[in-house]
């Protein structure tokens, strides 16, 4: 596994021109085995890559390759995006509302991040313009998630 601390720290970096408040601290970065990740987040087996804790740690799904593929590596920039959000607006989204806006960013800038190096995006675009607050919960919301059809992970289940 790569040094995702070092990692983190490069795309934190990297995030300063894009969005206000970039300019943090990165958080503890933990690579998990897929199974522990998946009992952690969802309680049972679940698509999960990663996850931004609410005490501030970013768990990785340990296959993932961010060392030398982009598309896993964007699995971190999504949840950079929401160690960004903790530090600049607080902990946890207060509602479904401010929930989905904070992932329309996050899959936006993973997207941004994605295509700033002349890969495509996939669905994240697409994905975060349609998270809606409705009736269903946010577990309900995230589990529709698939990955897009070129590999790129899409479903970080995020709780912030």
């Amino acid at each position: 596994m790569a040094d995702v601390s070092r990692i983190a720290a490069e795309i934190l970096l990297s995030l300063q021109p894009m969005i206000a408040g970039a300019n943090v601290d990165p958080p503890r970065m933990i690579a998990l085995e897929p199974e522990t990740l998946q009992m952690r987040v969802c309680g049972k087996p679940c698509k999960v890559m990663a996850w931004y804790a609410p005490e501030g740690t970013v768990y990785i799904d340990s296959r993932l390759d961010i060392e030398n593929h982009m598309g896993d590596r964007s699995v971190v920039v999504h949840e950079l995006v929401h160690h960004i959000q903790r530090m600049t607006l607080g902990s946890r989204a207060d509602n479904c509302e401010e929930w989905a806006r904070r992932e329309q960013q996050a899959y936006g800038a993973q997207a941004v991040w994605l295509r700033s190096r002349g890969l495509r995006a996939g669905n994240l675009t697409l994905q975060a313009r349609f998270l809606r607050c409705d009736r269903r919960s946010q577990a309900d919301v995230r589990e529709t998630f698939e990955p897009a059809s070129d590999g790129t992970p899409l479903s970080t289940n995020s709780t912030d």
